[in-house]
C-alpha cells in the first residue's frame, strides 16, 4: 500500500480555520467519518494517542503533525490533511503545525511504508511550500500524488 492508495480529496480541507489542535483534529475527523474511512471511536482515540505520543515535528520551514491511531477505530484506509490558514501549537514541539496529516490505517494498511513517503515530503522544502500554499483539495492531491 502506497500513500497514493489512501488519498482521497473530499478528506483534504485547504484553508482550514482552527482554534486548536484538538479543533483541527475534530474537523478532521469528521471528513473521514463523513466519508466511511472511521469509527465514531476515531477522534477520541487520536486525542488519547496524541497525549501519550505527541506527534508534531519542527522542520526547517513548514511544521507538521502526523497523529494515527490503530486499525480498531478505522473502517478503510484513508489519510485526513488540512491546510491550515493560522498554525495550531500541538503539544511536542511547543510550536505551531502547518500541515496535518491524520493517517487512519485499516488492518491491511502498511503504517512504516507510509510514514516513509510522508518523512520524504515533509523533508522537501519546496513541496512543502507548495502545500501550504494550495488552494483547494485537488491542488494538495496533485502535488502528494506528484511526489508520493
Amino acid at each position: 500500500m502506497a500513500m497514493r492508495d489512501i488519498l482521497f480529496p473530499e478528506c483534504v480541507i485547504t484553508h482550514m480555520k482552527a482554534k486548536s489542535k484538538e479543533d483541527a483534529l475534530h474537523q478532521l475527523y469528521e471528513v473521514l467519518l463523513k466519508n466511511g474511512k472511521v469509527k465514531t471511536s476515531f477522534y477520541d482515540a487520536v486525542l488519547e494517542r496524541e497525549r501519550d505520543y505527541p506527534t508534531g515535528l519542527e522542520l526547517e520551514e513548514y511544521n507538521a503533525a502526523i497523529p494515527h491511531v490503530v486499525p480498531a477505530h478505522v473502517e478503510h484506509s484513508a489519510m485526513g490533511i488540512a491546510v491550515l490558514d493560522t498554525p495550531v501549537t500541538f503539544q511536542r514541539m511547543d510550536d505551531d503545525v502547518n500541515v496535518i496529516f491524520n493517517i487512519a490505517l485499516d488492518v491491511n494498511g502498511k503504517q512504516i511504508d507510509i510514514l516513509q513517503e510522508i518523512m520524504a515530503i515533509l523533508a522537501d522544502k519546496d513541496v512543502m511550500g507548495q502545500l501550504v500554499k494550495a488552494d483547494t483539495p485537488q491542488d494538495v492531491m496533485n502535488i502528494l500524488k506528484k511526489e508520493g
